[in-house]
């Protein structure tokens, strides 16, 4: 660790990278990389229970990654806007995804008028 000095280090407490099948993590695990002083960067967060997430960014944990959940939200919101007979404008059903992904992350955001 001292020759390489990293920024950040990534561990693996459990998780599973591209799964939304919730697992555990390893918190006795996170508390050994805590005397480390360095973030820590989980992968795989989209499998993680949420009460251990928010058990391990209370221990230390500085980013967690949700790619995959945050797909997910996303495909189930432009499957729910493509309805029964698809619209030919792509923005009528990728708005409703971008909506269904905000409402995942609890992030408002609106398109900048021009």
């Amino acid at each position: 660790m001292e020759r390489v000095r990293p920024d950040w280090i990534a561990v693996d407490l459990g998780t599973v990278h591209k799964s939304l099948a919730k697992r555990p993590l390893d918190l006795e695990r996170l508390r050994d990389f805590a005397s480390l002083g360095k973030p820590v960067v989980l992968h795989g967060g989209s499998s993680a229970r949420t009460e251990d997430l928010e058990r391990a960014v209370a221990l230390g944990v500085a980013k967690v990654n949700v790619a995959t959940r945050a797909f997910a939200a996303f495909t189930e919101g432009v499957t729910e806007g493509l309805g029964h007979s698809p619209p030919a404008d792509p923005r009528a059903y990728l708005g409703v995804g971008r909506d269904r992904m905000a409402a995942w992350s609890g992030i408002s955001w609106k398109m900048p008028s021009l």
